[in-house]
């Protein structure tokens, strides 16, 4: 699963793995794999001037790794729908759940 846009304060990168479980709502013990695609220092703000990640995650429990991939899903359509919202209707039609 890849996670972007996350936000670390220069010093605390130790912390990734750690902010990568919370926003997957997964205990750190349940990510068995961790790949740093991209990491850029953010300084539009002088004030909080902090590292943006790109990151891959695997996760060892298929019942979790399965409801994240629904649950990613389901925002990209929610997403889609109002820019294309008559391709979200025949999808919606397509798909059988």
């Amino acid at each position: 699963i890849r996670i972007s846009g996350i936000k670390i304060d220069i010093g605390q990168e130790g912390r990734l793995l750690k902010k990568a479980a919370s926003i997957l709502k997964v205990s750190p013990d349940v990510i068995s794999d961790f790949f740093i695609i991209k990491k850029s220092l953010d300084a539009r703000d002088k004030d909080h001037i902090h590292y943006s990640y790109i990151v891959d995650v695997c996760v060892n429990d298929e019942d979790k790794m399965n409801y994240l991939i629904t649950t990613n899903l389901y925002e990209m359509l929610v997403d889609l729908s109002s820019q294309y919202p008559r391709f979200i209707k025949i999808l919606k039609e397509e798909i059988t759940c």
